[in-house]
């Protein structure tokens, strides 16, 4: 048994490779929270951010080392995007994009103006992504607690997953 097997053993430490990053310099794009790209590994790269916590907008990337990104014309969805939701939304805090048959699916959490918290989905039915419109019904109505930052995962089985954050208790 080599020595260093040995000792992984012995520590009882895990022998994972631990990835390695390197800051580039320079800004890919300013005052945006970027929440999801589209087209990962592929070119063009689109990325979709909130600003103001009021609208979605997107940027894409001609190459695919995703290092320069071109802001977009036009909005993706807003807090008054149509047909209309159930709730009047203050603030959209959180999405995520995930491939579907046919275009893309957007899952974005909000707070009410009322002081509730809801994800909602929306759809492209367009290969580029540009155009939105939301889904009928609540996707998750968390209440008076705070639900957001949605992530979907898709698993080995081809199932999907959604993981948000929310709050258990109300106020805390």
């Amino acid at each position: 048994m080599n020595l260093l097997l040995a000792l992984l053993l012995w520590s009882g430490a895990r022998a994972d490779a631990v990835p390695s990053f390197t800051k580039e310099a320079g800004v890919r794009q300013s005052s945006a929270a970027v929440q999801g790209v589209a087209g990962a590994f592929a070119t063009p790269q689109r990325a979709y951010y909130i600003r103001a916590s009021t609208v979605v907008l997107s940027a894409t990337t001609g190459t695919n080392d995703g290092a320069t990104f071109t802001q977009e014309a036009g909005v993706r969805l807003s807090s008054l995007t149509l047909p209309a939701i159930d709730i009047a939304i203050s603030s959209i805090t959180g999405l995520t994009v995930f491939p579907i048959t046919g275009g893309s699916r957007m899952l974005y959490s909000v707070i009410g103006t009322t002081g509730t918290y809801r994800i909602y989905s929306a759809t492209s039915a367009t290969a580029d992504g540009l155009g939105w419109a939301n889904d009928t019904g609540t996707a998750v109505n968390a209440g008076t607690t705070f639900a957001g930052f949605p992530s979907v995962v898709r698993l080995a089985s081809n199932d999907w997953r959604l993981y948000y954050i929310q709050n258990a208790i109300a106020g805390d």
